[in-house]
């Protein structure tokens, strides 16, 4: 029969990370920061997006890039509130929430039966 451990004790060591001792030994996890490329992948997603919402409206060229764009900016927004929720970033996680419900708004009005 397997031994059955409740004596694990967890404790902050730093903005992402936990020191966990207990019966399978002391250990230290932390959550993995993104790596330099990632990071500009997201940037150029977002400054993608950024100009096409944008760019249709002001010059009235291909008006069916804004809720794609929209679309897409939504998606990365429910990327950045995933992560931000697990490293414990309640201030950035609201803030991604706020702009993915401001892009979604976006995509339903755009893609909505009462498109513009």
């Amino acid at each position: 029969m397997a031994d059955l451990c409740l004596g694990e004790r967890i404790e902050d060591v730093g903005p992402h990370c936990r020191h966990v001792t207990g019966c399978g030994g002391d250990h230290l996890v932390c959550a993995a920061a993104p790596t330099p490329p990632t990071v500009k992948l997201i940037g150029t997603l977002e400054v993608l997006a950024a100009i096409g919402l944008v760019l249709p409206a002001t010059l009235g060229i291909a008006p069916a890039l804004a809720p794609l764009a929209a679309l897409g900016l939504a998606l990365v927004m429910i990327g950045a509130v995933v992560v931000h929720a697990r490293r414990g970033e309640a201030q950035m996680a609201a803030v991604n929430v706020v702009l993915l419900t401001l892009a979604a708004v976006v995509a339903w009005g755009r893609f909505g039966p009462y498109s513009f």
